[in-house]
């Protein structure tokens, strides 16, 4: 007798710390267990964003290189509406009703503000943390927030531009409460796309749901549907079949089956395992994992409580006492455990009941484990990030050059380059001083071999409207030993006068992109000013990632196991002085200091005897501290090139745009996944103190106009400033037909 089981599983729907209170960990150490449990490959499907990918791409591409077998494929859990349009005529009667709802109780403040926050206060983007419960369960009925959940791969190169195309789309068009698509999206879009239906959250997993909305959720069981009922959801089922079908087409459509304790999966399954059998439409077994390694259940369970409980509800009685209460094991599972897991959840219902269960075949489910597997080797391809880097081509080279290579438009921008420097050393009075001819030759070469041309030309084009608008620094760090960035207008130091080296800055030998730091008085001015000058959609601040830290972490785990506030606020009060005393040596930078429970330990008696007191604290900071709390925003860091949305996704945070992927202390994607290089331009104090005292008593003496050079600063009413940034601000110009008057005590930058 032949005993049917799968040899081989891929996990083609899985979540990572990026579904913020959610999923837990980086890709890295989900990918890490998925080697460990035997399997090759593996997808990351976050909900509603692919934030997480860049850290997969670059994990997976140095297993690889280490010589072992793993492909990494991108996905999203998207949030689906059926029809964004029908949703705003919803929305907008919803608004209408609280125009007149208001007009109606002016007296009655409470009600206003409850309509208002109903359909006002989810209208902008910002870090999405996903609500398990209310998707699945009452909220999903509400006709203003409905959403299902569907997974989309990308099977190829082609499939990941549309994937993140997707991204763009839900946060610039579909955001209310969460980004979504909507059928018509995902028909535009659906080149190189693979779909499966998800989870209980899903489009189809609904229909079931809605038909028996007045039963509580523990009550639903595969059971429940007598004749009619059963053949009326699978009609309305097979209708919203066929709007997936249309959307994407019937070979990259799959019905989605998980095993879990909970009744309704098992309803839900019994409707999918019938519609295939009807349509013909495979299955697709999946895990649905949320944190990388098993025996961290009841920390991703404490974690998705932090994101949700606020500061009301802590007690150790909302945490499973054990692995037994779960109903559902969401980690990254191999072949054996996902029929270990399938056998088990029926196993867990035997009470009910075996005449409402025998719709289950092994050997279909035994296909649709290792069907998984088929889809990752045999259907999806190779689907990674273009190496070339983004530049805004239109821009800085014209139309004309866009549609040509990479190296084409190298060979064109380093040209230019060449040109500009010629000109930079004569307006210098440089170009026959045999030092600076050739430090420039030799800095250009190493431009022209590492193919940085169009990162120069973008950054002294940025440069160049700043200097028109605002005060710029003379230059930050190494950048500062450039003589190209000075002969550009970059930076205001020269670098041979002071015996500044260019290695520093950039050499042959160094893998890292050049990196410019340029202080300004006004970033976000300048980010808006860099919108005009290269497209609305072509400048994006980079986003980074704000993480649970040591303190905080302590003193929430410590409330859900009842220890008093006074013995946890005396344990952490003198814990980060303690560490800094202990850790940071004479030269280091104090701005970068990080508090690690590690150090805390060593350092911190009282923390370590608090500790000590309470293991059972201790060992969830060893997994929680650092975990994602939300998505934050680079200081002054922004991506400049064409059509982005090609190539990363791109997200809003309280309505401004922001890259999907980050760039800071930690972590590098841009440059690492090939898709663009980072231009800091950091907002400086200083230089606004400058600006406003300037302007004060320029505007108190009356005048209207100070010509200095050629940068233009607004000051309040009608008048305005013109001073400079090229080195000496007494180098004026003063004309009597501007009615100005000479400003004395004007001192050089350079000084």
């Amino acid at each position: 007798m032949n005993i049917i089981k799968p040899n081989r599983f891929v996990g083609l729907h899985a979540h990572s710390g990026f579904s913020i209170y959610d999923g837990m960990s980086l890709p890295r150490k989900h990918i890490d267990y998925v080697l460990d449990n035997g399997m090759d490959a593996w997808a990351l499907t976050d909900h509603g964003n692919a934030n997480g990918h860049a850290h997969a791409f670059t994990h997976a591409r140095d297993v690889t290189a280490k010589g072992r077998q793993f492909k990494f494929i991108p996905g999203v859990e998207f949030y689906l509406h059926p029809d964004l349009k029908q949703w705003q005529l919803e929305y907008a009667h919803v608004k209408d009703a609280k125009a007149a709802a208001k007009s109606a109780r002016k007296s009655s403040k409470t009600n206003n503000t409850d309509l208002g926050s109903a359909v006002d206060s989810d209208e902008e983007g910002g870090g999405v943390v996903e609500d398990e419960e209310a998707t699945k369960q009452t909220r999903r009925f509400d006709p203003l927030r409905r959403r299902h959940h569907l997974i989309v791969l990308a099977r190829d190169q082609r499939g990941l531009e549309n994937l993140y195309t997707l991204v763009t789309r839900s946060y610039d068009e579909g955001f209310y409460a969460f980004p979504r698509i909507d059928y018509a999206m995902l028909r535009e879009h659906s080149e190189g796309l693979i779909v499966s239906t998800a989870c209980l959250g899903g489009p189809l997993s609904y229909i079931p749901m809605m038909h028996h909305s007045t039963v509580q959720w523990e009550s639903l069981h595969p059971g429940i549907d007598d004749e009619e009922s059963f053949a009326t959801i699978q009609r309305d089922m097979s209708v919203e079949v066929d709007r997936l079908v249309d959307a994407v087409g019937e070979r990259n459509l799959y019905l989605e089956v998980q095993f879990n304790r909970l009744g309704a999966q098992h309803l839900v399954n019994k409707h999918m395992i019938e519609l295939s059998r009807s349509t013909g439409l495979p299955l697709l077994a999946t895990a649905d994992s949320h944190y990388p390694r098993p025996e961290l259940w009841k920390d991703r369970e404490l974690y998705k409580k932090l994101g949700w409980l606020g500061y009301d509800k802590y007690e150790p009685g909302l945490l499973p006492a054990s692995v037994d209460e779960l109903k559902a094991e969401l980690y990254p599972k191999n072949a054996e455990q996902m029929w270990d897991s399938y056998h088990d959840s029926i196993t867990a219902f035997s009470h009910v009941g075996s005449a409402e269960w025998n719709f289950y075949d092994d050997a279909e489910i035994c296909a649709a484990i290792e069907r998984s597997y088929d889809i990752a080797h045999d259907i999806c391809g190779d689907a990674v990030p273009a190496s070339t880097v983004i530049y805004p081509v239109r821009r800085v080279l014209g139309d004309v050059w866009s549609g040509e290579t990479a190296d084409v438009q190298d060979r064109e921008a380093f040209g230019r380059l060449v040109g500009l420097v010629k000109e930079g050393l004569r307006t210098r009075h440089l170009q026959d001083d045999v030092r600076y001819v050739e430090r420039a030759r030799d800095e250009l070469e190493v431009i022209r071999d590492k193919k940085f041309s169009m990162y120069f030309l973008t950054i002294a084009r940025v440069m160049e409207v700043a200097n028109k608008h605002m005060l710029c620094g003379p230059g930050r760090g190494s950048a500062a030993g450039s003589l190209v960035n000075y002969l550009l207008g970059v930076t205001r130091v020269d670098p041979l006068r002071y015996d500044l080296l260019f290695a520093r800055f950039l050499s042959r030998q160094r893998k890292e992109a050049p990196d410019v730091d340029s202080d300004v008085s006004d970033n976000d001015a300048l980010k808006q000013l860099l919108r005009d000058e290269f497209g609305e959609e072509n400048v994006i601040p980079i986003s980074n990632v704000n993480t649970l830290a040591l303190k905080s972490l302590i003193k929430d785990t410590s409330r859900f196991y009842g220890i008093d506030f006074a013995e946890v606020n005396a344990a952490t009060a003198g814990v980060e002085r303690d560490v800094r005393r202990a850790v940071i040596k004479p030269g280091d930078d104090k701005n970068v200091f990080v508090l690690k429970y590690e150090d805390a330990l060593e350092h911190s008696p009282k923390f370590r005897a608090f500790i000590e007191q309470h293991p059972e604290v201790g060992t969830h900071i060893v997994n929680l501290i650092e975990q994602n709390k939300s998505i934050g925003r680079h200081a002054g860091g922004v991506i400049i090139g064409d059509d982005i949305h090609r190539r990363m996704p791109v997200i809003r945070i309280r309505g401004e745009k922001q890259s999907a992927w980050v760039e800071g202390l930690h972590f590098r994607h841009l440059e690492a996944v090939g898709s663009s290089l980072k231009y800091d331009l950091l907002g400086l104090k200083t230089l606004r103190i400058i600006e406003k005292c300037i302007a004060l008593i320029l505007d108190d003496v009356g005048v209207y106009t100070l010509q200095l050079n050629d940068t233009t600063l607004r000051v309040p009413g009608d008048k305005h400033i013109i001073t400079s940034n090229r080195g000496d601000i007494t180098a004026a110009e003063l004309t009597e037909d501007d009615d100005v008057v000479e400003v004395p005590g004007m001192w050089s930058l350079n000084e």
